[in-house]
C-alpha cells in the first residue's frame, strides 16, 4: 500500500524526466519536452471519489499537469474477491460533445483476480496534452471485461476538469 504509492511516485518522476516504459518491460530515455506549458496547474491533488464499479471502488485519485503532460494516479479497492481480470479505461474527453480525444485501455499492474479486500491498488498513467486544441476537458474512468467488451458499471467522470488555453 505505502510501497505501491512510493513506486507510483518513482515511476511518475522517471516519466517526467524523459524515461519511457514499454509493454515489454524495458526502459528507454527520450528527450524532455522542450515546449513550455501554457497550462498553469497546482501541485498534485488527491481527491476522494467513492465511484463504484461492481465490487471495485475508486477510493481517490491524484492529478497533476506539468509540461503539458497530465499525470493521473488512481487508488482502487475491492470489497469482494473478483473472478475476472478486468481492463481499465481512461478517457480524456470534450464534455460539450462527449468526444474522446485521448484514451488508455490498460490491464492493472496487479490483475483484478489477485486483489484482496482492503488492499489499495495504485495505477498511474500519463497523457501528453501538447496536441489538444484549446478547450475544456474532463476525465472519465471505468472497467470492462476485455473478452466480452461489457463494462462493469458506468463510466465515472472525475471531479476535475482542465482547460487548454
Amino acid at each position: 500500500s505505502i510501497s505501491l504509492i512510493f513506486i507510483a511516485f518513482i515511476l511518475a518522476a522517471l516519466y517526467f524526466n524523459g524515461f519511457r516504459f514499454t509493454r515489454e518491460g524495458t526502459v528507454t530515455a527520450s528527450a524532455a519536452a522542450s515546449t513550455p506549458t501554457t497550462v498553469t496547474e497546482p501541485p498534485p491533488l488527491k481527491i476522494k471519489s467513492g465511484a463504484v464499479f461492481g465490487a471495485i471502488t475508486l477510493d481517490s485519485y491524484a492529478i497533476s499537469i506539468k509540461n503539458r503532460v497530465l499525470a493521473l494516479t488512481l487508488y482502487w479497492q475491492t470489497g469482494a474477491p473478483l473472478t475476472k481480470n478486468y481492463k481499465l479505461f481512461i478517457h480524456i474527453f470534450d464534455p460539450s460533445q462527449d468526444k474522446i480525444v485521448l484514451q488508455a485501455d490498460v490491464l492493472p499492474g496487479v490483475p483484478t483476480t489477485q486483489w484482496t479486500k482492503a488492499e489499495m491498488i495504485t495505477q498511474a498513467e500519463a497523457f501528453a496534452l501538447e496536441k489538444l486544441p484549446r478547450g475544456t476537458y474532463n476525465i472519465g474512468v471505468g472497467w470492462y471485461d476485455e473478452s466480452s467488451g461489457q463494462r462493469v458499471g458506468e463510466r465515472a467522470i472525475l471531479n476535475y476538469a482542465f482547460v487548454i488555453p
